[in-house]
């Protein structure tokens, strides 16, 4: 269990709920590259409006990626991995450029029918909007009839299709989870408020790509490592206590656009309320085992 820093009068344990609406990031800048060894509180400017403990948790959980074209990523999968293990979360920097988002938020844009007549632009009573792209037979959401690529989502689908930086298509590879169960853009708009807590599947990984910058008056994605999950690990069974001492009970995935969070898809999470100004897109992927499997 996290403990107060009795030098600075901060409490270190996440809060139940989403932090004040009057708290705003901090002006200090990245320095240096986030290892996932690392235990430094330097983290992203969109993180440091998080208590010091959720910092050092960060970047603890950080990859960061290199901006180049092109790179060997073996060493990036296996730390990614490494991290999910050990975490059940990894923030990975640099997962997305700005060309590739800009790209993404098109299709958006064009499918987007806030109408509610299909499921692209459905919105609900909590001011969130859901732009399906992709849609596997095994997922039966609310008006989603279509199996397969939605006509109209070439962008997307461009980007989600493998590619030589592809970085999180090889992380679930090698997990054995390379099932995509659904690919969707979901907006918090401006004023929405926290969703309910649920999990997205029994065994798998949650991706959710930061279309903008994520910090805590947007939104984040928060985790309740407290509650029992299955572990990522076909070898063991369900975690019931947490991630053991020194790391935080709950954390919020704080981080800037282009960077990509994954989760162990069966940890207890929700998205948080919207208390800015502006939307909170998020490209969200279910990556799971294989649909015949789901259950078993």
């Amino acid at each position: 269990m996290a403990k107060k820093n009795k030098s600075k009068g901060v409490s270190t344990k996440t809060s139940n709920s989403n932090l004040p609406s009057n708290s705003s990031p901090s002006k200090k800048k990245t320095t240096g590259k986030l290892s996932s060894e690392s235990t430094s509180p330097t983290v992203t400017e969109q993180v440091a409006a998080l208590p010091i403990a959720d910092q050092q948790f960060h970047a603890k959980i950080t990859v960061t990626l290199p901006t180049t074209a092109y790179f060997k990523k073996e060493s990036y999968v296996s730390q990614i991995i490494d991290t999910l293990h050990t975490y059940n979360m990894c923030i990975i920097l640099n997962a997305l450029n700005s060309t590739e988002i800009t790209s993404m938020m098109l299709n958006y844009d064009q499918l987007l029918d806030l109408n509610g007549v299909t499921a692209i632009g459905e919105k609900d009573a909590s001011k969130r909007s859901g732009t399906r792209f992709y849609n596997c037979r095994c997922q039966q959401g609310p008006k989603c009839g279509f199996k397969g690529w939605r006509d109209g989502a070439e962008n997307v689908r461009s980007v989600y299709e493998p590619s030589n930086n592809s970085v999180w298509r090889d992380v679930i590879d090698r997990m054995g989870i390379p099932h995509i169960a659904r690919v969707e853009m979901v907006t918090g708009h401006s004023g929405c408020r926290a969703q309910g807590w649920h999990v997205d599947a029994l065994r798998g990984v949650t991706a959710i790509f930061a279309m903008t910058d994520i910090d805590t008056q947007k939104g984040p994605t928060e985790i309740n490592f407290m509650e029992a999950f299955t572990s990522l690990d076909l070898r063991k069974g369900k975690c019931k206590n947490g991630l053991g001492a020194g790391n935080v009970d709950k954390t919020f995935a704080a981080m800037p656009k282009g960077a990509l969070v994954m989760f162990n898809a069966n940890c207890v999470h929700r998205g948080t309320a919207n208390l800015s100004k502006v939307d909170r897109p998020v490209l969200v992927l279910d990556c799971s085992a294989d649909c015949g499997m789901v259950g078993k």
